[in-house]
């Protein structure tokens, strides 16, 4: 008898188990898609950006991603506590000197 109520709670864990697996394998697959389909998109962003307006959309951001460093360091710098500390590291990696 509790060999047999044994087995039935095996065999609920091992059917649960092998829906988790699927699921995993499922989860997993999309992921991949997506990441697939994410890189398709990008690079059809940047094409169209360059043909629509003739500039690299890439070059263009990182363009004014620069001219705002001067403003983003100054409120790292205002930051306190664990983001504060990670920042400064941060600032710290990065500064030439």
């Amino acid at each position: 008898m509790e060999n047999q109520l044994l087995q039935k709670e095996l065999d609920k864990i091992t059917t649960v188990h092998r829906g988790s697996m699927r699921s995993i394998r499922l989860v997993t697959n999309i992921r991949q898609q997506a990441d697939t389909f994410h890189c398709d998109l990008n690079k059809e962003v940047y094409l169209e950006f360059n043909r629509v307006l003739g500039r690299n959309l890439k070059e263009e951001f990182v363009g004014v991603l620069d001219g705002l460093c001067p403003s983003l360091m100054e409120i790292f710098k205002r930051k306190t506590g664990r983001i504060g500390k990670q920042l400064a590291d941060l600032v710290q990696q990065t500064t030439v000197g």
